[in-house]
This record gives C-alpha cells, structure tokens and sequence, in this order.
C-alpha cells in the first residue's frame, strides 16, 4: 500500500485491468475511487475498454498522480477483448544512446587501396619481428581509416529490440496490420 509518499518527486503511473468497472456505481467502485483520491491521486481514464456484443465496461485504469496525462484508447484488436491503451510520457531521464561503428565504403576504391598497401613497403625486416609485424598492423589500419572511414551511428530504437516483444506479438501487430 502507497503510504505518506512525497508525490512531487516524480509520476506515478498505475495502468491495467483492474476488474472494477468505474462505469457503474457499486460498492467496490466507490472503495477504489475512494482510495485513489485519499492517495492524491487521479483515475483518468474515461472511456469504455471492454467492449462485447452485450456489454461495455471501464476496467482498464490509468491511476496517476498527473491529471494531465495524455492518453490514448485503440480500437479493440482481434486477439485480445480489451482495448489498448497508450501513454505520451516525457521522460526527463537520460536514455543510453546505443551506437555502432560502421566503415564507409561508399567511395572505397580496391585499386587505390591496393596500392596504398604495397607501398607500406613490408619486404625488408630489419629489426625484431614483434616490431615488424606491429609496423605492419599499424600501417594496415591507417590504409583501412583511410579508404574506408569508421563511422559512429546512433541506432534506431525498434519493437524488435524489447524484450516483451516476443515473435507471437510481432506476427498479431502484422496480422493486425
């Protein structure tokens, strides 16, 4: 249970089904309405997201302490009886930016290249092989770097890339699509 906390320090964001219809005034409705608002908290949600051929109930929530949540209900989709709910949260925190080092080969020439690594001039071994081979594995890079530049991306966060999307979900949403 939610006691004595200091609700400017951040949202707070309960959403799910709750199996108490806020639609209709019963006894539980008015205990959970109740709690929320001795919690300072709001119930936001004010559209129907159990919809059947004989009946219409209000049990998906969005119980927060930011009355001005924006939210969206979706249609129902085929696979489930519910409708889906989707949240526009700012996030003020910082979000690890995923990168990844590609090489540019746009205007790699084979040819250039080829003759940028004979010209490293590695016939003649005049000091330790270490040293040599060391020598050798520098200038091999720098021809690298120089016909086919690293280049950092940032990548694009997908679906594919969450955990709870698993390959049963990604082939509903493209059915559903």
């Amino acid at each position: 249970m939610v006691h004595n906390h200091d609700f400017k320090q951040g949202s707070i964001i309960i959403l799910g089904d709750l199996n108490i219809d806020v639609s209709k005034n019963s006894y539980y409705e008015y205990e959970l309405i109740d709690a929320v608002k001795k919690l300072a908290l709001y119930q936001i949600n004010q559209h129907f997201t159990r919809i059947t051929n004989k009946s219409s109930s209000m049990i998906d929530l969005i119980v927060t302490n930011d009355p001005s949540l924006k939210y969206k209900v979706q249609p129902t989709p085929k696979f489930t009886d519910h409708s889906f709910i989707s949240l526009n949260i700012k996030d003020e925190g910082k979000r690890e930016i995923r990168t990844r080092k590609l090489r540019c080969v746009k205007n790699f020439n084979e040819h250039d290249s080829e003759n940028d690594i004979r010209a490293l001039n590695f016939g003649k071994m005049d000091r330790d092989v270490d040293i040599e081979a060391d020598r050798w594995i520098e200038g091999m890079w720098r021809v690298l770097n120089e016909h086919a530049p690293e280049n950092i991306i940032g990548m694009k966060p997908n679906q594919n890339n969450k955990d709870w999307c698993c390959e049963n979900i990604s082939l509903s949403m493209k059915k559903r699509d």
